[in-house]
């Protein structure tokens, strides 16, 4: 109940109540589809029983469905999801050790404890056997650490590595789950003797399915067009920088603002994050410009009383993330005038324009240089994405 929880519509405590009756729920659903049955879930490894096959598309397809419209709506980010790293010869090893138990066994982990529920002694061995499988693998986890860790992939998404799109994956996963579905039912009619010709009159006999047919392919082309939550308020983010009217800070008036500090401005650096470790200013916290609408930040960024200058690359980059934020409901917000490399080549390098500029501020520049150099250098470990919320774990 993350989403609901995040929002604050339910309260942390009774988030656990929602995920207990969630989790019953699950249990009781899964009983219904046979997953007590060791029978029916080996049958999937013999080519004759899809019931499994079948429920774990539609629960995939239905949870990608969910997250992609829930993250559009806002109502869940993403960025706070946290993603179990990909360790590929682990996987691999594992999944072949897993596949073979449960070809042996009838069950997986999950389904054995579904089956003991319900009292079934075979599955109540193979649950006591997942404990010594436990056991064994801790007290042996120093030989088996470096295959564990091997080949680390991070938090990858299938979509990433195949190269396209989120919504593009989700739409050919939802029709690779529909023909799944219409291509197993006719392998269970063949086995059971009872073969089907594929017809009009077949079709016009399954209005039901044919109906639930019809309704996963019109989600299939709303995933496939749904764009993120943060593809969303950058194309609106564009729209509006063309005619908002911006609050400015001159190069100089940072510098003294970094070397006399209040207690009422943020200074956002919206560089990527090497270009900040290679120099950043004193004072500044780094959120990079793709990071902004990200929801960890909303009580951060969302504090009325602060003003936000906002230090970027170019003075349009900062204008783009103005607009982000103003898209985001964000206050007060400033923008450094010329972006950061107007600031570098004025104060730091100290290449003072000979026109549109006092004598005093000339001669500011020269007393700032030296002692913003010198907070650079005492400034040794820069501000990195202070995370204000850390991402939610779990999974089956």
């Amino acid at each position: 109940m993350g989403p609901l929880a995040g929002q604050g519509l339910i309260s942390p405590e009774f988030d656990y109540i929602l995920a207990l009756l969630i989790g019953i729920a699950f249990g009781f659903v899964l009983e219904q589809s046979g997953f007590s049955s060791a029978k029916r879930l080996a049958g999937l490894f013999y080519g004759r029983e899809f019931v499994v096959l079948r429920v774990f598309f539609t629960a995939a397809i239905t949870t990608v469905i969910g997250v992609i419209l829930m993250e559009h709506f806002g109502m869940l980010d993403m960025n706070l999801v946290y993603i179990q790293p990909t360790f590929t010869w682990s996987a691999i090893v594992g999944g072949v050790i897993m596949g073979i138990g449960f070809l042996f066994g009838g069950f997986c982990p999950g389904t054995s404890l579904c089956a003991v529920s319900i009292g079934k002694i075979d599955a109540i061995f193979f649950f006591g056997g997942l404990f010594i499988g436990v056991f064994l693998f801790a007290e042996m986890y120093p030989i088996f650490e470096p295959l564990y860790h091997a080949q680390d992939l991070g938090g990858i998404f299938v979509f990433d590595s195949l190269g396209m799109s989120r919504g593009l994956f989700a739409a050919l996963l939802i029709v690779m789950a529909v023909m799944a579905f219409v291509v197993t039912y006719f392998i269970e009619q063949y086995i059971l003797k009872k073969p089907k010709q594929f017809n009009l009159a077949f079709i016009k006999s399954k209005p039901y399915h044919v109906a639930a047919i019809a309704v996963a392919m019109v989600f299939a082309l709303i995933v496939g067009i749904t764009p993120t939550r943060s593809q969303k308020i950058m194309a609106q983010a564009q729209e509006c920088q063309q005619k908002s009217d911006f609050s400015y800070m001159s190069s100089v008036e940072l510098a003294y603002k970094l070397l006399n500090p209040d207690n009422q401005t943020l200074y956002i650096d919206i560089r990527n994050a090497d270009d900040f470790v290679k120099l950043a200013l004193p004072k500044t916290v780094n959120i990079p410009f793709a990071s902004i609408t990200n929801r960890e930040w909303e009580d951060f960024l969302g504090d009325a009383t602060k003003k936000k200058v906002l230090i970027a690359h170019t003075e349009e980059q900062a204008q783009q993330a103005a607009c982000v934020m103003q898209q985001l409901g964000y206050k007060h917000i400033q923008l450094l005038r010329g972006g950061f490399s107007e600031f570098e080549a004025t104060i730091i390098k100290q290449h003072i324009p000979t026109t549109g500029m006092s004598d005093t501020e000339k001669t500011y520049i020269k007393k700032a240089h030296t002692e913003i150099l010198q907070l650079i250098e005492r400034n040794k470990k820069p501000i990195l994405e202070k995370k204000v919320l850390t991402k939610a774990k779990g999974g089956c």
